[in-house]
């Protein structure tokens, strides 16, 4: 040990002797300095920014820790500080653009917090009715998200948003079985479970709300109810409800109580006062302008419904003004009410409420915008929800065969490829061609093969040379009636007038998609069967 120390001092000693040390020390003292000033910062920051965000001081910690990100180096601890104050202070696009500086740092890599940490992001995408961006962080984490209940609930949302029950049941069971005693999963499981069920039998949603559900699912009690004309019982029902402090539930009690008075031909005057209170006070609530602009539209139909003209012309020019209700150019030069309601939206709106598609508006999925998934992940969820029910190779064989003979024109070859996508028989097939070699539209009536419905309309619209009216949609509506068909695909590969969009919601059958986002994939699977085949022989 002498030795060491010896040897240390004879080392050091010419250096302490010589001219330039005391300069030596000072540009290493300088640098240890500028070392250590960004951690000591760092560590301040943190001490300071965690004691305010304790004592819910949100603004305080933003303030302090954007200021720090000014002069120095993004940190893990305080983006997550960061993110978490713009969460508590409602300011959810912010949260999100932080949460998204950290996956672009590199600060979430263990594939566990990244699970939670996407699954996050997804349920603020989803409540900012960014659905498209929602799906595609739950996409990234698929993997883990199976065996996480908060994914599989989310992803059944998303689900219920393109009216695929069966495949929000499957996620919504997955979430019920990793977390059972979560009542609002129970919730969204019965409200999807009602909607698959309704035709075929109520008891199983009945069952399901006494035991578990929260009082807001007392909507498909009442909805049961009216589905069987049992207007009396789904009044009791509505009235056991007290939606305190939620307007829109509130306002969609009034509304359905109304509703069924009217039925029941009972005097409205009170239960309508009731409801135009309730109306008012949701209609200035801080509830998302969608939905109020969609409870809006339904009451004054109701309004009108009820034979309430004077009522229904206010609230027309309220949703005129305040949130561009009736906005297409058929409607914009409309004066009263009287006029807007044709007999095919009424028809329709009354279908609404006695099928219990209103369960949709009542609980916000009816405002979610439309999305499409990778079409790989929308094929395998089909596959998921019929895996009890394969297709034999032979009927492969069959479908196979047809769509290969009408190969000789592009558009429809790949437009079939996409009814058989939708596990669906094409069975008869109309086109329309604006010159010899270009399809400008194709009409095909399908069976099912095993998902979903018995029967199907598919139509695809391959230009823009045809106005997409309203009058287009209510004669494709009127097919569907007169050929007993479940369920319309209406397909587009061109710029969607934003009119269309609502035109389409007095037409819940009529289920609209982008078809050039399907073509690609189709095609080359197309090629992937042939190159098989080819292997095998």
């Amino acid at each position: 040990m002498e030795l060491l120390l010896n040897n240390i001092i004879n080392v050091l000693k010419p250096i302490i002797q010589s001219a330039y040390f005391p300069y030596t020390a000072i540009l290493v003292l300088i640098i240890v300095i500028l070392f250590l000033i960004p951690k000591i910062a760092l560590v301040s920051t943190i001490n300071k920014s965690t004691k305010l965000f304790n004592n819910k001081k949100y603004f305080d910690v933003i303030r302090n820790i954007e200021n720090f990100f000014k002069i120095h180096k993004y940190d893990k601890v305080l983006l997550t500080l960061l993110y978490k104050s713009y969460l508590n202070i409602e300011n959810k696009q912010k949260a999100l653009h932080y949460m998204q500086l950290m996956i672009e740092k590199g600060f979430i890599n263990d594939k566990y917090i990244k699970l939670f940490h996407n699954t996050t992001m997804a349920e603020i995408l989803y409540e900012l009715n960014q659905t498209q961006e929602a799906f595609s962080k739950l996409f990234e984490i698929e993997k883990e998200g199976e065996y996480d209940a908060r994914w599989c609930n989310l992803i059944g949302k998303l689900f219920m948003i393109l009216n695929q029950y069966e495949n929000a049941i499957y996620y919504f069971e997955r979430a019920l079985f990793i977390s059972p005693k979560n009542i609002d999963y129970y919730e969204d499981y019965i409200v999807a479970l009602f909607l698959k069920l309704k035709e075929k039998s109520s008891q199983d949603a009945m069952s399901l709300f006494i035991t578990h559900a929260k009082k807001e699912s007392i909507f498909i009690v009442s909805l049961n109810n009216i589905f069987k004309k049992d207007y009396s019982n789904a009044s009791l029902w509505l009235t056991k409800a007290n939606f305190v402090g939620d307007e829109i539930f509130e306002c969609y009690k009034q509304f359905l109580l109304l509703y069924c008075m009217f039925l029941m031909n009972q005097d409205l005057n009170s239960q309508k006062t009731s409801f135009l209170i309730s109306l008012d006070k949701a209609l200035h609530s801080q509830n998302r302008e969608s939905e109020k602009s969609r409870l809006l539209e339904l009451s004054i139909f109701l309004l009108f419904f009820v034979k309430d003209i004077n009522n229904a012309n206010h609230f027309l020019s309220v949703g005129r003004n305040t949130f561009n209700l009736f906005s297409s150019d058929l409607d914009k030069s409309i004066d009263n009410v009287e006029q807007i309601m044709n007999e095919d939206r009424i028809n329709n709106y009354l279908k609404r409420i006695n099928t219990g598609s209103i369960i949709l508006d009542i609980f916000g999925y009816s405002s979610k915008r439309i999305f499409m998934p990778p079409i790989n992940y929308l094929k395998r969820e089909f596959a998921k929800i019929t895996k009890d029910k394969p297709q034999s190779e032979e009927m492969k064989k069959k479908i196979l065969s047809a769509y290969q003979r009408l190969t000789d024109r592009g558009f429809i070859k790949v437009n079939l490829r996409i009814v058989k996508l939708f596990e669906y028989y094409p069975k008869k097939i109309r086109s329309s061609f604006s010159t010899e070699k270009d399809v400008a539209s194709l009409r095909v009536f399908a069976l099912s093969i095993s998902y979903p419905h018995t029967g199907a309309l598919f139509v695809f619209r391959r230009s823009a040379l045809y106005d997409l009216t309203y009058a287009l949609f209510q004669a494709i509506n009127k097919e569907i009636e007169e050929n007993n068909l479940e369920s319309c695909f209406f397909f587009f590969n061109f710029a969607l007038d934003p009119d269309v969009q609502h035109y389409i919601e007095d037409f819940p059958k009529i289920k609209i998609y982008d078809q050039s986002r399907l073509a690609l994939f189709l095609e080359e699977s197309l090629e992937l069967k042939k190159s098989e085949t080819s292997i095998n022989a």
